[in-house]
Formats: C-alpha cells, structure tokens, sequence
C-alpha cells in the first residue's frame, strides 16, 4: 500500500495524435490519377476529329461531281465544284485558322503539301492548276477535267490515310 507521503504523479491514459490526412495512402493516388485520366480521354474523345463523315460525304460528292461533268463535259464548272469542295473538306478536317485564309498558290501548295503530292504531279504545276484560273479560262478540255478528277480523288485517298496533318 502506499506510504501517506509518497504517492505517485500517476497521469490519465495518453492517447496517441491523431492520424492527418496528409500524405494520403496509396490507394487515393491511384484512384486520382484514374479519374485525371479518365476525365483527359473523355475530353479527347469528344474533341477529336472525326475524319471518317467528313470524308465519306467528300466522296459522294465528287461522285456526284464526276456524274455531272460526264453529261455537261463543262471543265470550268467542274473546276468550281471541286475548289468548293475541297475547300469544305479542307475546314472539316483541319483548324479552319490553318485553312480558310489560304489563297492562290498558297492554297494550292498547302493541298499538295497536306497529302504528300509532289508539285509538278498535283496542284501546283500539275492538272490542280486548273483549280486556280479556271474561272478566267473559256476552254472546256474534257481530258484537263478527268486529270482534275483523277487528282482530287488521289488527294481525298490519300488524306484519309493521314497525309502530312499539319498541327
């Protein structure tokens, strides 16, 4: 038993601190770095350009274009479809800031440069001229209409291949 004049300091039970938030487990920066992911893919998946409807609607029309020119046999007219057209896929598939101020030479070279055509072969010395003084020409070549043709269906192909895309 204890002596009258010597009694203890006893203290109350401690407790141990209480366990902080911070650094959090393993299992959390799994879970994060999942739904940082997840929220990145989705914002991809919604932003990404769909390259095939832009495309398929292109071909239609050239199509459509090809059918025309084989009853009028009017290369001009065939020639101002085709800008147009190209034009319209040209902004589907690329950023419009990229696309629609082009002009002139500067368009023509920008659609050889995009598929991988060589100059002399595509628009810039080769039948896609035709595509930049058409409208002043009075002409109507059928033979300069399906190289036309022919070269707007190589470029379609080869930009749903992937081409050269310019960022």
């Amino acid at each position: 038993m204890n002596a009258p004049g010597s009694e203890l300091p006893l203290r109350d039970i401690h407790l141990p601190p209480e366990i902080g938030w911070w650094p959090i487990a393993p299992g959390w920066w799994v879970l994060a770095v999942t739904i940082l992911l997840g929220v990145l893919l989705s914002i991809w998946w919604w932003k990404r350009p769909s390259r095939r409807k832009p495309l398929q609607a292109a071909r239609a029309a050239l199509t459509s274009l090809d059918a025309e020119f084989q009853v009028h046999q009017d290369s001009q007219r065939l020639a101002q479809g085709l800008s147009t057209l190209l034009r319209r896929t040209a902004i589907s598939l690329f950023p419009r800031e990229q696309v629609a101020g082009l002009t002139g030479d500067a368009w023509l070279m920008w659609l050889d440069d995009v598929a991988g055509l060589s100059p002399d072969e595509g628009f810039q010395n080769g039948p896609g001229r035709t595509l930049r003084d058409a409208q002043y020409r009075a002409d109507t070549d059928a033979q300069n209409g399906l190289a036309l043709l022919a070269l707007a269906n190589t470029w379609l192909t080869r930009v749903n291949k992937g081409g050269r895309r310019r960022a």
